[in-house]
């Protein structure tokens, strides 16, 4: 079971079913703007180090621009600007302070059955971009790991804790596949320069809890249960909207 399964699932079971049973292919443009903006980060990647001449950044990252999405345009700028800032200004002498232990790789539990790519862990210094602050914070140490998850939409503090579980999802990844525990997680918008962050070892996040729901839903799909759920939220980014007889 992947993360993004388990989410088509919870959200619409419908969907699921049009996409994993039926192999009914979709997207949109929002599907192409995370695409983008994972590319170019990994372009980031490959050719930043410690103390960079800013001039060397200008040309970061191959920006698949497709013509008249303003708004897709506009993301992977704001990114790219960004990552040209932090580069620059603030990235600390260590390299190993910047460049991800995790990058875009696919990871796997075996004992639970679950997989997901995890989009970057970082070990962080105190004042980077992705450490937390320490107001909020106290307990975050110099070079402490940090799971990175992008997210393309509007920040919003609903939408971040209901993308937390995420998060534990990668953790319990990560610790199986690699044998290190991350205690903190971080949900990144660069559509508006945001950051949720999280402390997975808070008592709110149960890995047993988590596993029961994804072994339900296993059984659910095992059993034949695609009970559309329309809504006026799900049914207007639905890949399959315009095949559902359920739709809103």
């Amino acid at each position: 079971m992947s993360k993004s399964r388990m989410g088509t699932y919870e959200k619409c079971p419908m969907a699921y079913k049009f996409s994993y049973i039926d192999k009914i292919k979709g997207g949109n443009m929002y599907t192409e703007i995370g695409l983008d903006v994972h590319s170019f980060i990994e372009d980031v990647f490959k050719v930043v180090k410690p103390n960079i001449e800013k001039s060397k950044l200008d040309n970061i990252g191959e920006l698949k621009l497709t013509p008249n999405l303003e708004y897709k345009k506009n993301v992977l700028l704001l990114e790219a600007n960004r990552w040209r800032n932090i580069c620059f200004e603030k990235i600390v002498e260590k390299e190993e302070y910047f460049k991800p232990i995790i990058e875009e790789e696919m990871l796997i539990d075996e004992k639970n059955m679950i997989k997901g790519i995890v989009d970057r862990v970082h070990k962080c210094h105190i004042g980077d971009a992705f450490a937390p602050d320490l107001k909020n914070f106290p307990q975050f140490q110099n070079g402490d790991l940090v799971i990175v998850e992008n997210k393309t939409g509007t920040y919003t503090k609903q939408k971040s804790i209901a993308y937390e579980v995420e998060l534990l999802w990668y953790r319990m990844l990560i610790r199986a596949s690699k044998g290190i525990d991350i205690r903190w997680g971080a949900i990144y918008y660069p559509k508006n320069n945001k950051i949720h962050y999280v402390d997975l070892n808070d008592e709110k996040f149960n890995e047993q809890e988590l596993l029961k729901k994804i072994n339900k839903v296993r059984g659910d799909i095992d059993k034949g249960i695609f009970k559309a759920k329309p809504s006026n939220i799900n049914c207007p980014n639905c890949f399959h909207n315009d095949i559902c007889e359920y739709r809103k």
